[in-house]
């Protein structure tokens, strides 16, 4: 009966391993998905004070996506945005839009 038990216990364990890995991947696919929206939101969304509008935004998309957005992903896109406003992605984000503008004006 020992041997069953530990076989078990083991089983279990790997299911738990398994999970725990399937959920980390999930919360990584989730964040890089949250991030594209956030700078999209940004570009769609133009005009300063307008931060409630734009995480309304990818929140809805986020829902239309059929993501839970509960309390920690929440937490994270005020995290994403902290993050670029602090490192000034915005501007680059911005710029590359700018001078892709510039050269499609340039070829038309």
């Amino acid at each position: 009966m020992e041997i069953l038990e530990y076989l078990e216990l083991a089983v279990l364990a790997l299911g738990c391993f398994l999970a725990a890995l399937i959920l980390k991947s999930n919360r990584a696919a989730i964040l890089q998905y949250t991030t594209q929206l956030v700078n999209a939101a940004e570009q769609a969304v133009q005009g300063s004070g307008m931060g409630e509008a734009k995480k309304a935004l990818v929140i809805a998309q986020l829902k239309a996506a059929g993501i839970h957005v509960g309390r920690w992903l929440e937490g994270m896109i005020d995290q994403i945005v902290d993050k670029l406003n602090a490192t000034g992605a915005w501007l680059a984000t911005q710029a590359k839009q700018h001078a892709a503008d510039l050269q499609e004006d340039a070829n038309a």
